[in-house]
């Protein structure tokens, strides 16, 4: 695999608290866009989607579907 130097890797995180629900098929190495959906967060029976605020590639989900986030 391609060797990413970590000052050019940036974490995008959930605004709200609550369970990560995956709503869409990404895979590593996928392209990101700004504003592309990455999944949903349910807090207190609300659904906030969790969305990309930067174009890049996927490296890693560090969240997994019912994961705490």
């Amino acid at each position: 695999t391609e060797e990413v130097e970590e000052e050019n890797v940036e974490l995008i995180r959930s605004q709200n608290v609550g369970i990560f629900r995956s709503t869409v098929k990404l895979a590593t190495g996928s392209a990101i866009k700004k504003g592309q959906k990455l999944g949903t967060v349910e807090s207190v029976s609300l659904h906030h989607d969790l969305v990309s605020d930067r174009d890049g590639t996927l490296l890693e989900m560090l969240a997994s579907d019912g994961d705490p986030v």
